[in-house]
């Protein structure tokens, strides 16, 4: 995945948060996670991890290369392009669904 570059105005410069907690209703049992997001009437289904970005690392509006450092800080990995790429991806896809915009 090609990412935008941090220069260009194209969406490097982004900050993401998870959509409102008032927005968003869980339920949690063994390792995965169901998210309710009001707005949309649309149940999701996430693992822990998910649950963890969108409710710790995206409580506020970060850049992308944050989260992936905070992420891989966490998981005690180098912060690496891949990673990047990886969340990068995470984040797109949960713009999909509107849990982060």
């Amino acid at each position: 995945m090609a990412l935008p570059d941090p220069e260009s105005s194209d969406g490097a410069t982004w900050r993401w948060v998870a959509a409102s907690a008032a927005d968003l209703r869980w339920c949690s049992w063994e390792g995965a996670c169901a998210v309710y997001h009001r707005p949309s009437g649309k149940t999701h289904f996430v693992n822990d991890a998910t649950r963890h970005l969108l409710e710790a690392v995206l409580a506020a509006p970060l850049p992308a290369a944050e989260v992936a450092g905070r992420l891989a800080r966490e998981q005690g990995v180098d912060e690496t392009e891949e990673v990047l790429a990886h969340v990068w991806g995470l984040l797109v896809g949960l713009e999909e669904l509107a849990l982060v915009g």
